[in-house]
């Protein structure tokens, strides 16, 4: 069995994924700027890194989230040996911007 993952800490708690109980599907919600998008990445590499999972993410994400995001080495570390597909959109015009393989 694969150890559990901690996906978040504050002050004294810490919060734990279990990996035999994670499953196809997820949702991260929480406001602008509260780190959704650096969560998820987390826990995919830790995911991956614990053998739990294979095939994780097909990412499609907005302009300024690739902008403010993807410009992190530890994202795009993680993009790049995840081989990680990504759509790349602009919402107000409704137009794919970038697709990056």
């Amino acid at each position: 069995m694969t150890e559990p993952i901690l996906v978040a800490k504050k002050d004294a708690k810490e919060f734990f994924l279990l990996c035999n109980m994670a499953n196809r599907h997820g949702v991260i919600t929480g406001a602008t700027g509260t780190g959704k998008t650096y969560t998820a990445f987390q826990i995919i590499w830790r995911l991956w890194k614990a053998k739990a999972k294979k095939r994780i993410l097909f990412l499609a994400v907005s302009t300024n989230v690739f902008d403010e995001s993807f410009s992190l080495p530890s994202i795009q570390a993680v993009v790049a040996k995840q081989e990680i597909k990504l759509l790349v959109s602009n919402p107000e015009t409704e137009e794919i911007t970038k697709w990056i393989e």
